[in-house]
């Protein structure tokens, strides 16, 4: 891959979750919805898995070596409550299993601390932008 193009796809990387962030952003300050108020955090109450299921489904987002080490966290119960952890990590990154509620689709996800900072924000609707220091690595499968 060319530097140019390589370049372009880390702005890109980086100028999508900014861009959802300000949106949401701008919802709280009175102006017209847009999607990504629709992207509430999914609940696990809806989940029919057991905890080794949503392991295996989480660990399933990544290269076996970055899952392997991961923190495995689980969706909140309901609204307003903390993410549950499943498995403790030591490599700084965060595994979560297909979302509940979502019907037959697989949408696990594993994020680097970089973007697992943007992704808590967001999910806990933070005031604040949070601080990004450097690009976020985020491996997430749907099918």
């Amino acid at each position: 891959m060319s530097r140019s193009k390589g370049l372009l796809i880390a702005a890109f990387a980086m100028a999508v979750p900014m861009v959802i962030y300000a949106a949401q952003a701008a919802q709280k300050k009175g102006a017209e919805p847009t999607p990504a108020k629709k992207m509430d955090m999914p609940m696990a109450a809806k989940s029919t898995m057991t905890d080794a299921q949503k392991i295996a489904s989480a660990e399933s987002a990544a290269p076996a070596a970055i899952a392997k080490n991961a923190t495995i966290m689980d969706w909140p119960a309901k609204e307003g409550d903390k993410m549950k952890q499943l498995r403790a990590g030591t490599n700084g990154w965060t595994c979560m299993p297909t979302s509940p509620g979502g019907g037959p689709r697989v949408d696990p996800m594993c994020l680097d601390k970089q973007w697992a900072s943007w992704a808590e924000g967001y999910m806990n609707h933070a005031a604040a932008p949070p601080k990004v220091n450097g690009t976020g690595i985020g491996y997430m499968r749907k099918v």
